[in-house]
């Protein structure tokens, strides 16, 4: 991946933690908002991650199908057993009935929405939590 210059620092405490915000270029049914979530976690642009989430039923394992080719693993976890740290996970689109659609969050919180205007406020956020981590093998 190649960095981008505009970081966001996050305070956890004694912690600042770096993540590179991201916005979705694509939008609607086929829009790509959890491609921009993956980006802004990995810390690169948008187009040097894949974009499966285009109407394909397979598009999670076709996702870890590209972190596993890279050292990496999507790991579903329960929000209410979820590690802290950086995640995606799921709220109702703002912009389309019963869908869903891809944020950043930090420790099981909402910390960057791809989709401009970016400051949206969400309060329910799906049970389970999508992280990022490297693979053990």
């Amino acid at each position: 991946c190649t960095f981008k210059r505009m970081y966001t620092e996050l305070q956890r405490e004694d912690l600042y933690i770096i993540m590179i915000p991201i916005a979705q270029t694509k939008f609607g049914p086929s829009g790509n908002c959890f491609s921009a979530c993956v980006a802004s976690i990995l810390e690169c642009q948008i187009n040097d991650v894949p974009d499966y989430r285009d109407g394909r039923r397979k598009w999670f394992s076709d996702w870890c199908k590209w972190g596993n080719s890279r050292g990496l693993v999507f790991d579903v976890y329960d929000q209410a057993v979820a590690p802290l740290g950086f995640s995606i996970g799921e709220v109702p689109s703002p912009t389309m009935k019963n869908s869903y659609h891809s944020v950043v969050c930090l420790d099981g919180k909402v910390v960057w929405d791809p989709l401009p205007p970016h400051n949206r406020k969400y309060s329910k956020l799906d049970d389970s939590l999508i992280f990022i981590v490297p693979s053990s093998t």
